[in-house]
């Protein structure tokens, strides 16, 4: 399908969803012509396909930036977004199955998953989620044309809410409550 394809490629989902006005970390798959200013560094470079938390590099200078653009043609840059949440939020045709937090390692680690720092989420009670976050998810799917997905958005110190991607093939034994409400969705 013509929007997984879409979503699976990282950094055009990224183009598409800051298109349709979703909020996303500044973003760019050329560096050297669209510079960083100081308050982005470090910069994330991943590449195009990617996933569970893997493939990633801190870059923490613009030389650096410059060198990695040279041997790494098919990756993306973003600008770091020094986050104080991580969620991880299931939606389907426009509504939230569930709404997980993503724990903080604690170990200085940028990601926080499942896969990298074996923690398990947290359930977020309906009356404790933060609308923002759950707006900017459902933004997500929708502008990369999926009917479901599991969106990973981070929170700044300022409230903030920025979407990072939106997979396809999310995780669902990371709890059982998402796997009950998926089930019931698909039903």
């Amino acid at each position: 399908c013509e929007a997984q394809e879409l979503a699976t490629n990282k950094y055009k989902a990224r183009v598409k969803m800051d298109e349709e006005g979703v909020r996303i970390p500044k973003t760019t798959n050329n560096p050297v012509t669209n510079s960083f200013v100081a308050a982005d560094y470090p910069i994330i470079a991943r590449p195009y396909f990617h996933s569970k938390g893997k493939n990633f590099e801190t870059l923490r200078t613009w030389e650096e930036v410059q060198t990695h653009k040279r041997t790494h043609p098919n990756w993306y840059y973003s600008g770091f977004i020094n986050k104080t949440h991580e969620y991880r939020i299931h939606v389907g045709h426009s509504k939230i199955l569930n709404y997980l937090e993503k724990p903080n390692p604690g170990n200085g680690n940028i990601a926080w998953n499942r896969a990298q720092n074996h923690e398990a989420f947290t359930n977020v009670k309906w009356n404790d989620y933060n609308l923002t976050v759950g707006l900017e998810a459902i933004k997500a799917v929708k502008a990369l044309g999926l009917d479901f997905g599991g969106v990973d958005v981070i929170v700044d110190s300022q409230g903030r809410a920025y979407v990072l991607e939106v997979n396809t093939s999310p995780t669902l034994n990371s709890s059982e409550y998402s796997m009950e409400r998926y089930s019931r969705y698909f039903d």
